[in-house]
């Protein structure tokens, strides 16, 4: 069996006992990366859902949930849905599952298709659409379309998370940081970076480093800025100390770096962070 991070939690839900088992036996024998189990009562997976059993566990955050008996339930990384269900349709289950988890994929599986129902699920934001067949090879198909749908639903969590963890460093409040490209045109400023002088992105985006408001009261400074520059472009991890005035004309001493970002033997970016180096000048950039 494959790890716990690896595998597919599916929730197969059939209001015909018989039907849901079919279902989970069938993906279950079809790959092992599955872990599906039937249920007849859509209301419980809502409860599961509520209690916070719902998405993708990552190493990170696993997300389980306790069942009655207080054992572990892994979270649900798929729905697999009948529509004609007497309590609550398949479209009716879909929308009461999206007012937990907006994302996680619902695949609606029935006997009962239509323009109008498929029409239905699309608007409500189903994940996959798929109408049941007497050949078993629908099964081969459903199993495909469930690990493509939480394949993409993870990778699309993972790149969150990326985003997440970029704009938590990069938005630091005690550093100035810059994104430069090779040649040293700013592409991008931290909120830090910025608010130091008074300025917004879109008015130094795509000019040169070197001329912009945190160096130009010393030409002497730019030259120095363009030297580093020029050097990190090279491959270098550059060190500076520079003094750089902030909005309110203060001036503040600056330790930083200029280094190179590399794909293969390339630099394709340039970062450059700064921190002041004494207390009195990390409170005025926090101000």
């Amino acid at each position: 069996m494959p790890s716990s991070e690896d595998s597919i939690d599916v929730v197969c839900v059939d209001d015909n006992a018989s039907l849901a088992d079919l279902t989970a036996t069938f993906l279950e024998r079809h790959d092992d990366v599955f872990d599906a189990r039937a249920e007849t009562d859509a209301k419980a997976v809502l409860e599961r859902l509520e209690g916070g059993g719902g998405g993708s566990k990552t190493a990170e955050s696993p997300r389980e949930t306790e069942d009655e008996t207080g054992s572990e339930q892994s979270p649900i990384d798929c729905i697999v849905s009948d529509y004609d269900m007497p309590d609550i349709d398949g479209i009716e289950f879909l929308e009461a599952v999206r007012t937990f988890d907006s994302d996680i994929p619902f695949i609606l599986f029935t006997g009962k298709g239509s323009e109008e129902i498929a029409s239905e699920a699309i608007s409500a934001d189903v994940t996959d659409y798929l109408q049941k067949q007497a050949s078993t090879d629908q099964y081969l198909v459903l199993a495909n379309r469930v690990r493509n749908a939480v394949e993409s639903y993870r990778a699309q969590r993972a790149l969150e998370d990326s985003e997440l963890l970029f704009d938590a460093i990069f938005e630091d409040p005690t550093t100035l940081i810059g994104v430069l490209e090779p040649d040293g045109t700013l592409t991008n400023a931290n909120r830090t970076a910025l608010e130091f002088v008074g300025a917004t992105r879109s008015e130094l985006q795509g000019e040169p480093f070197w001329e912009l408001p945190w160096w130009n009261h010393s030409e002497e400074l730019q030259a120095n800025v363009w030297e580093w520059i020029r050097r990190a472009a090279d491959g270098e991890y550059v060190e500076y100390e520079a003094s750089h005035y902030d909005v309110d004309d203060e001036r503040v001493v600056i330790s930083g770096t200029i280094r190179p970002v590399t794909r293969g033997d390339d630099v394709v970016a340039l970062i450059a962070e700064g921190r002041p180096n004494d207390a009195e000048g990390r409170d005025r950039i926090r101000l």
